[in-house]
C-alpha cells in the first residue's frame, strides 16, 4: 500500500514539474488580413478601418456567408486604387460602419454591398463608377445624401428604406434603369434630386420611371464654374470637393446664394473682402 502511494506521489510530482517547464498554450490570434479576391487583399487596422487593396475585382459573397472581417467594430472602409469592383454582400450588415471611400478605379458596386449598414453617413462615389447593384444601400437609415456619376446603371430599389435620404445629386447623363416598372431604382425614396437641365438624356419619361416621391431640381449652371449674383458683385464657386468659395466684398445676404444646392456643401470659404454674412 505504501509502495503504491509513493509511486502515485512520484507521478504527481513529475506532472507538476513538466507543467512548470512547458509554455502556456497560446491564445488563438485574431485574423486581421487575408484575401477577398484573386488579387485583392483586406487588412483591418487598429482604428476600426478596413482597407481593401490590390488589383481587380473583389469576391462576391452569399448573403448568408460569413465575410472574413467582422460585422461589428469597423467604422471606415477604404477601397484603394487598383480595386475595380465591390463584391455582392461584401459589407452587408456592418452595424458600425460610418464612412466609405472608393478609389477612381472602382467601376461597380454589387448587389446588397452596403445593405443594412444602419449607421452609414458618408459614401464617396467615384466618377468612374458605371453600375450599382440591386438593394446596394438598402436600410442605410441615416445616409443623408449621395452624389452619383454620369450615366450610371442603377439596379432595383437601390436606396430602399433609407429613411434620412434627403438629396441625390446626379452628374451628367441620366442613369440607365434596369427595372422601370416594378422595383424602380429610387422606389421608397423621398428626396430632392438635382440634375443638369440642358442634358437631353433627362426626359420626363426617364424621371417618372425612377420611382419614389422625388422633387426634381434642374441645374441650369455648369458644374463647378464661377457663378455671380445678378444684383451685386457676389460670386461663388463650388469645387469638386464640394467646398463653396464666396467672392466679392461687403455684406453677403443668404439670398445671394439661393441657386446653390445647399445640401451638397461640405465646407465654406469666404474671401477676405466679405465683411458680414446675413
Amino acid at each position: 500500500m505504501k509502495r503504491n502511494f509513493n509511486r502515485f506521489l512520484s507521478l504527481l510530482l513529475a506532472v507538476i514539474l513538466i507543467a512548470g517547464v512547458l509554455p502556456p498554450p497560446e491564445a488563438s490570434a485574431e485574423v486581421v488580413s487575408g484575401m477577398c479576391g484573386d488579387n485583392v487583399m483586406w487588412n483591418l487596422g487598429v482604428n476600426g478601418t478596413l482597407i481593401i487593396s490590390g488589383e481587380g475585382p473583389m469576391k462576391d459573397y452569399d448573403i448568408n456567408e460569413t465575410t472574413p472581417w467582422p460585422k461589428a467594430g469597423i467604422i471606415r472602409v477604404e477601397i484603394y486604387d487598383g480595386v475595380t469592383s465591390i463584391g455582392e454582400n461584401a459589407f452587408y450588415g456592418m452595424s458600425d460602419l460610418l464612412i466609405v471611400n472608393m478609389a477612381d478605379t472602382v467601376t461597380s458596386i454589387g448587389n446588397n454591398a452596403f445593405g443594412y449598414c444602419y449607421k452609414l453617413l458618408s459614401v464617396n462615389i467615384p466618377q468612374s463608377l458605371t453600375s450599382i447593384g440591386n438593394h446596394a444601400f438598402e436600410y442605410c437609415l441615416v445616409l443623408p445624401g449621395i452624389i452619383l456619376p454620369s450615366g450610371v446603371t442603377l439596379g432595383k430599389s437601390v436606396f430602399n428604406d433609407c429613411g434620412d435620404l434627403r438629396w441625390i445629386y446626379f452628374r451628367g447623363d441620366a442613369p440607365v434603369l434596369t427595372d422601370r416598372f416594378y422595383n424602380k431604382a429610387l422606389s421608397d425614396v423621398t428626396a430632392t434630386v438635382y440634375y443638369p437641365a440642358r442634358n437631353e438624356t433627362w426626359t420626363d419619361s426617364l424621371r417618372s420611371m425612377c420611382g419614389g416621391d422625388l422633387t426634381w431640381v434642374p441645374r441650369y449652371n455648369p458644374e463647378f464654374e464661377q457663378q455671380y449674383c445678378s444684383n451685386c458683385d457676389k460670386g461663388w464657386i463650388l469645387d469638386e470637393g464640394f467646398v463653396l468659395t464666396v467672392t466679392g466684398s461687403g455684406q453677403m445676404l443668404c439670398s445671394h446664394l439661393k441657386e446653390i444646392p445647399k445640401p451638397l456643401i461640405h465646407n465654406v470659404k469666404l474671401t477676405e473682402r466679405i465683411t458680414t454674412v446675413v
